[in-house]
């Protein structure tokens, strides 16, 4: 047993479990750790350990007492098993993020202070732990805000705030809410077209995998999208945007794989970061967008590059592409068709994330999703078309 590889992966939720299977098909056995029982990674992982992600000293010494050989530690998409993944690193000597650099990843305050420190293009912030002090701040602005928890992912607790005290008091609370460390960050909104870049950074270089771009649902003040795709740019238009990020990347002094930025193409004509993230995308972006649009399989590369592997050269392409997602309704899903048909399409993919008999409010975080739709093609025209046909085959009805 001393000479099987163990991968470790931080949470076993939905968007680990391509990760999982990667590594268990390039020879690791994978020990999962997730607070949840019925976690889906707890069904393929060779070894699980069901205790709150929280609880790093038990974690320990369970993974102690199991004397196994540790090669690395991963939490692929999720932001909430990044600070474990670091913490089992430290304690294992294992390669990757340390624990400094991971509270930075998933730190917004952190973030900012250190990008304010390097010229990274950010807005105008300050930070709070009271919410009489935030209302102050609002109240003496000028500018449009925009408040968001420092520490949580998925769009939570992210609102525009305006001239409404009283709503500016609800806003602010449930930014409290969200955030673990009742910190939020409130800067000038900037006004513009957002968009996603993914990376691949390492010692030697950082490559851009791909730039999307976002549609974002009416009824949530612009912070939820329900389309990513890959615009036409300039080469000028690419650099102007990829180079804040490779820049934000390098202040924080992360070079260990994949990297994920939302920033905003300002209307005169600057880039202003949102923010960055030392992991994949969720909700498909990662393990099946980025491979697709790109040729290169990044998982495999991410764990390669956090068990202490040497990566091969990789011959990159582009393609176009459109990931659609399909918003929750308000009710229970009476009927939900149409994903599995449309893998039948060319260059097209469909999953479902939910079920039959599941209670979903409308649409007001990421995490209010029923599917999605990738599709992609030699140009963007072509892509958004067969994105339109497979959408009709989707039959969601709520009750």
């Amino acid at each position: 047993m001393h000479n099987e590889r163990w991968l470790i992966a931080a949470t076993a939720g939905t968007w680990q479990i391509a990760g999982i299977k990667a590594a268990q098909q390039m020879g690791f056995k994978v020990i999962a750790i997730d607070g949840q029982k019925d976690c889906p990674g707890f069904t393929i992982a060779d070894k699980s350990i069901n205790l709150n992600i929280s609880d790093t000293s038990l974690i320990l010494k369970t993974l102690d007492d199991l004397k196994l050989n540790y090669v690395g530690a991963i939490s692929y998409c999720s932001e909430a098993g990044m600070m474990l993944a670091a913490q089992i690193r430290e304690h294992f000597s294992l390669p990757g993020p340390n624990i400094p650099l991971t509270s930075a990843l998933i730190n917004k305050g952190i973030q900012r202070n250190i990008w304010a420190k390097s010229n990274v293009p950010i807005p105008k912030f300050s930070i709070f732990k009271s919410k009489d002090d935030a209302l102050n701040f609002c109240s003496n602005a000028n500018v449009q805000l925009i408040v968001k928890p420092t520490d949580s992912a998925g769009s939570r607790g992210v609102a525009l705030l305006g001239t409404d005290s009283q709503e500016n008091s609800t806003l602010i609370s449930s930014a409290l809410n969200f955030s673990r460390t009742k910190e939020i960050i409130i800067e000038e909104y900037m006004k513009g077209t957002e968009y996603t870049v993914e990376v691949f950074c390492t010692p030697e270089r950082t490559d851009l995998l791909t730039i999307t771009k976002k549609k974002k649902l009416p009824h949530t003040n612009g912070t939820v999208a329900f389309e990513l795709f890959t615009p036409e740019l300039s080469d000028q238009e690419v650099c102007n945007i990829s180079t804040p990020v490779f820049d934000a990347f390098k202040a924080l002094g992360y070079t260990f794989g994949i990297g994920h930025a939302e920033v905003i193409l300002k209307e005169d004509g600057t880039v202003g970061i949102i923010e960055v993230a030392g992991r994949g995308g969720g909700f498909l972006l990662f393990e099946k967008f980025i491979p697709l649009v790109t040729s290169r399989n990044v998982t495999n590369e991410l764990i390669n590059i956090l068990t202490g592997q040497a990566n091969n050269k990789v011959q990159q392409r582009h393609s176009f592409g459109v990931l659609r997602f399909t918003p929750s309704k308000k009710g229970r899903i009476k009927k939900l068709e149409g994903y599995d048909k449309v893998n039948g399409f060319n260059n097209t993919y469909g999953q479902a994330f939910a079920v039959v008999g599941q209670d979903f409010p409308e649409a007001a975080c990421d995490g209010d999703r029923i599917g999605c739709i990738i599709t992609w093609a030699s140009s963007l025209d072509e892509a958004l078309k067969k994105a339109d046909l497979a959408e009709k085959q989707i039959i969601y009805e709520v009750e």
